[in-house]
């Protein structure tokens, strides 16, 4: 995924600048449910409860070379603020659920 960002400079500049960003999450999850196969293998399932934690997470980025205009310090700032949307994306992997719907065909 690309992660692309207006990163505000210390001088109140704002500077478009992108990221190719991975995240890998495993997620530990169970779940109540009930499932159901109708005549001619029409297959329906409700989760009614679903529990998930994170067991674990990583992630990687590279920085698109766009970068030249800043400063170190700011160039750590911007890695911290991938590293922050990065977290959020494996944090919301791991939310738990309530009543989803599955339709499918079994043959």
């Amino acid at each position: 995924m690309n992660f692309e960002k207006q990163f505000v400079l210390d001088n109140s500049t704002a500077v478009p600048l992108s990221a190719q960003l991975s995240t890998r999450a495993t997620v530990l999850t169970v779940g109540f449910a009930n499932q159901w196969i109708l005549d001619k293998g029409l297959v329906v399932g409700v989760d009614w409860l679903v529990l998930s934690v994170n067991v674990s997470e990583s992630h990687e980025f590279r920085v698109l070379p766009n970068t030249t205009n800043l400063s170190a310090s700011e160039l750590s700032r911007y890695d911290s603020d991938i590293q922050e949307g990065a977290d959020l994306l494996n944090d919301l992997s791991g939310l738990p659920g309530i009543l989803i719907l599955t339709v499918g065909w079994a043959f």
